[in-house]
This record gives structure tokens, C-alpha cells and sequence, in this order.
């Protein structure tokens, strides 16, 4: 029986929303890999866009710009470790050329955050 907002059963009440919750936990390490697993860049935010595939007589189909991704272990000086970042190949271009911490800097992120 459901009374204002509460399941009750017997003497026992629980909010419903607990109820749902307990229904759907994830540990710790499915989150993370369904936080990976988006087509996404960590630094730019670049991802997948949609548009038309134009064909020669003009007829127009939907397709998706998917992000070319590269998987890339970048080490960071200043605090003597390795990380894995998923960035796309501009990214990878621009980091190269000018810098993990003026990149980071110039995309408003934070290298301590990022996974150790």
C-alpha cells in the first residue's frame, strides 16, 4: 500500500525512491566503464554529431561524424606518473605541439583529476 510517498508492508516503511535505487546499483567499477565507453574526447568534449549523407542526385539520408579517437599514455612531469587519456587526433595534434599543462590549461581542466 503506497501512502504518502511510503511503501508500507506490516510495520516496516521505506520511501519509494530508496526502493528504486536499491533496485539499480552499480558498483564502482561499472560505473567506470560506462563512463569510458562514450565516444567522446576527455579534453575537448568533442563527440559524435549527425548530418545528412548527400548523395549524387541530391537525395539526403541521415548519418553520424563519429570522433577519431586514439587512446594516448601521456606523462605528466611535474608529478612523475603516466596517464591514460582518450582524446581525439586534433587533440593529440595540439598536444604535441604545445603541451599537457597549457592544453589542460587552455580547456579548463584539471590534471588531478584525471584517473590515476
Amino acid at each position: 500500500m503506497i501512502k504518502n510517498g511510503l511503501i508500507q508492508r506490516g510495520s516496516a516503511q521505506k520511501p519509494r525512491q530508496s526502493l528504486l535505487l536499491s533496485c539499480f546499483r552499480l558498483t564502482l567499477g561499472a560505473i567506470e566503464k560506462l563512463s569510458t565507453m562514450a565516444r567522446r574526447c576527455q579534453v575537448s568534449g568533442k563527440q559524435t554529431g549527425s548530418g545528412n549523407t548527400v548523395s549524387h542526385s541530391h537525395r539526403k539520408s541521415r548519418r553520424k561524424f563519429k570522433v577519431n579517437l586514439v587512446t594516448k599514455k601521456v606523462y605528466i612531469a611535474d608529478e612523475n606518473r603516466y596517464v591514460t587519456l582518450r582524446i581525439s587526433a586534433r587533440m593529440l595534434k595540439t598536444l604535441n605541439r604545445i603541451g599537457v599543462k597549457s592544453l589542460m590549461r587552455k580547456y579548463g581542466q584539471d590534471i588531478k583529476v584525471l584517473a590515476r
